[in-house]
């Protein structure tokens, strides 16, 4: 099969994954596949991939199983999030980490537009959402603070959050155009870190306040001023 390889590139005649023995194993015919910065940097040699992990890139993809152990599941159009392998024509996977493709089968883009939703998705409702009494968030009164705001993770994380009916979403964002963003995307409040104007020499801890919650991906000196 055609496959895209960690610091080789392009390979025509990579071995075809097999189907794990497990009962949730699947293999999926690869449709799409998202591009993510681990595999950038795993593709110049700086992120080698987990021990028994496939060389070929890619964390995430959208297509049909065309394999499985379960029978009942073959022909199933899904998204998916793997630990490598995505940039190729087939790529094994577990279903737990399939979500069903979100777009009606007449759209002739619904596997290009699923294929870059499983990582942040995934990582978003891991990290914010699991341990939240859903039923009861929207009558909690609950206020999130993002950082980085605008970018996969952050926008994600707006939609969800309005979606579960977080009363307050805050982000941070480094300039106006990703702000204004933010606030498009659905952000009650949008603060610019970088502002230099009068207003903008408060803190950003200050303009956000006390907040329920905060998704923090840069981490560092931002530790002490989260807390």
């Amino acid at each position: 099969m055609k496959a895209f390889v960690a610091k080789q590139g392009f390979v025509r005649n990579h071995v075809v994954p097999k189907l794990g023995t497990a009962l949730d194993d699947v293999l999926i015919q690869v449709k799409a596949f998202g591009i993510n910065r681990p595999d950038l940097i795993q593709h110049s040699a700086n992120y080698p991939p987990p021990p028994g992990v496939t060389d070929v890139l890619g964390l995430e993809l959208s297509g049909v199983v065309v394999e499985a152990n379960n029978d009942k599941l073959v022909g199933e159009e899904v998204c998916c999030l793997v630990p490598g392998g995505s940039y190729s024509e087939y790529c094994s996977a577990k279903w737990g980490t399939c979500l069903p493709i979100p777009f009606k089968g007449t759209d002739s883009d619904r596997f290009v537009k699923s294929a870059g939703i499983p990582e942040n998705a995934f990582t978003v409702w891991r990290n914010v959402f699991r341990d939240y009494d859903l039923d009861h968030l929207s009558s909690q009164n609950v206020s999130m603070l993002f950082h980085g705001g605008s970018s996969g993770i952050g926008s994600t994380a707006i939609a969800m959050a309005k979606a579960f009916g977080v009363s307050k979403v805050i982000v941070t964002a480094g300039s106006e155009e990703k702000c204004d963003a933010c606030l498009r995307f659905g952000a009650d409040v949008a603060i610019n870190y970088n502002d230099e104007s009068e207003d903008g020499k408060l803190d950003w801890t200050t303009k956000a306040g006390k907040v329920d919650f905060i998704l923090d991906m840069v981490g560092g000196e931002y530790l002490n001023q989260n807390l």
